[in-house]
């Protein structure tokens, strides 16, 4: 899956190239100057040089003047330890409201930069008021080819999609694309790159068909462009397989996660994040397919490695421990079954939570105490997120329904929908809550 990469030092990494910038003009320019005899390109490199410098010296000193007054606390009785990223990042987004009014360039660069902060923090509310900002800017300024506008749109789409705006994200990305594909033409990385990013909004939006042949396309260019063992051409193999699986294509989805694995090894090695990744998909698919015992070899081999390489708690290694939590039930071994379980839900991200959560519920063979269990999770997953994302109150609401509380379900089922933007999600949520309100545990 496509994704940014990460924005948490952004503020630094943007301060560090102006300074890097002016320190390599101030540079040339004195070198320039202090030559015996110049010639009239030479001066007039020199000249420019000059000029660059001031520029980025205004731009680095505005910076670091920007920085130190958001990061300083308002509050004598507060530290730098009692005040939250989050709070700075509110100030910050206020003060670029009434500051570098004459600096609008690099005001938009700040926005930017503060949204994919935001973006990375999960704070999508914050990073869409500022990326759209941004955005307006680069527009009314570059035009809406222009590399800048493009880079600004895809930010925005991607915290459209976070924020389950699923059709905003649609409509920048598709747009996005179209000029990619006329500028720097088809077969460039970048397009490619927004073809990934499209397919998955397509999936996000329940248009499957579409995101199926999009990735189809996405992996025969890649293939020609990055190669067919390329390490960009395997994870397009691995968004392939999400769509196969999302059309009930289970045979495809099994072969070509088997293929990806055999390239992955080859090509990174064993202990790789994008391998180890490679290794959960597969297990799912073996487990999709009735083949239990495959998949716990394959977690169980998995789980250390992703302990190892990712950390304990960390989102990528809690999925095989899902995995493990449902899979060993399934073959008789339900004391580690249950302390899989224990793990998860006292390490357990929301993502993972209200993935065993919803296994849980779907479980062809609950056991006694799955549905308490599955109840508890999935409301401290709700909790965690302090009840604004809506498929995790539509799991909730799920589990309320399997123990028979109807009356909560229909409650929390009402909640999520009201957090929707997309239609089709909407009317899926839609025919779960009647189905609750008429005392079924599904429609």
């Amino acid at each position: 899956e496509a994704r940014p990469p990460s924005q948490l030092y952004r503020f630094q990494k943007l301060a560090r190239r102006h300074k890097a910038a002016f320190a390599s003009a101030a540079l040339m320019a004195a070198v320039l100057v202090a030559a015996t005899s110049v010639s009239f390109w030479q001066a007039v490199l020199a000249t420019r040089a000059e000029k660059l410098s001031a520029q980025r010296l205004a731009d680095s000193q505005a910076i670091s003047k920007f920085l130190i007054e958001v990061f300083q606390s308002p509050d004598p009785d507060r530290d730098g330890y009692k005040i939250t990223v989050a709070e700075s990042l509110d100030a910050a987004a206020i003060k670029l409201e009434n500051e570098l009014t004459n600096q609008p360039a690099l005001r938009a660069e700040l926005q930017s930069t503060l949204g994919q902060t935001c973006q990375s923090l999960g704070l999508y509310s914050n990073a869409i008021s500022l990326q759209e900002k941004a955005l307006d800017y680069y527009q009314a300024t570059a035009g809406p080819g222009h590399p800048d506008t493009l880079m600004a749109m895809q930010q925005l789409a991607i915290s459209y999609d976070h924020d389950d705006r699923a059709n905003g994200a649609l409509k920048l990305e598709e747009e996005v694309l179209s000029n990619f594909r006329k500028a720097p033409g088809p077969a460039h990385p970048e397009t490619i790159n927004a073809m990934r990013y499209l397919a998955n909004f397509y999936d996000d939006a329940s248009r499957t068909n579409e995101a199926l042949k999009l990735r189809e396309e996405t992996l025969q260019l890649s293939r020609k462009v990055n190669g067919p063992e390329g390490p960009e051409t395997i994870k397009d193999m691995q968004g392939l397989a999400i769509s196969y699986d999302g059309a009930g294509r289970q045979s495809d989805t099994l072969r070509l996660r088997e293929e990806v694995l055999q390239l992955s090894l080859k090509t990174h090695g064993p202990k790789h994040p994008d391998t180890l990744n490679a290794m959960v998909n597969l297990g799912m698919a073996y487990e999709k397919a009735g083949r239990s015992m495959e998949a716990v070899k394959l977690w169980e081999e998995e789980l250390p490695l992703s302990r190892k390489v990712n950390g304990p708690s960390n989102d990528d290694t809690l999925v095989p421990m899902v995995g493990l939590a449902i899979a060993y039930d399934e073959i008789g071994r339900t004391n580690d079954a249950e302390r899989m379980r224990q793990e998860v839900q006292e390490q357990g991200t929301p993502d993972a939570m209200d993935g065993l959560a919803w296994a849980l519920v779907n479980r062809t063979n609950s056991r006694s105490g799955d549905g308490s269990f599955a109840v508890s999770l999935a409301d401290k997953a709700v909790a965690a997120t302090h009840r604004k994302k809506a498929h995790y109150l539509d799991t909730l609401a799920a589990t309320y329904a399997n123990v028979l509380q109807f009356d909560e379900a229909v409650k929390v089922e009402e909640e999520a929908i009201q957090l929707l933007h997309n239609e089709a999600e909407k009317a899926e949520y839609t025919s779960r809550l009647t189905a609750y309100k008429a005392h079924k545990s599904s429609p």
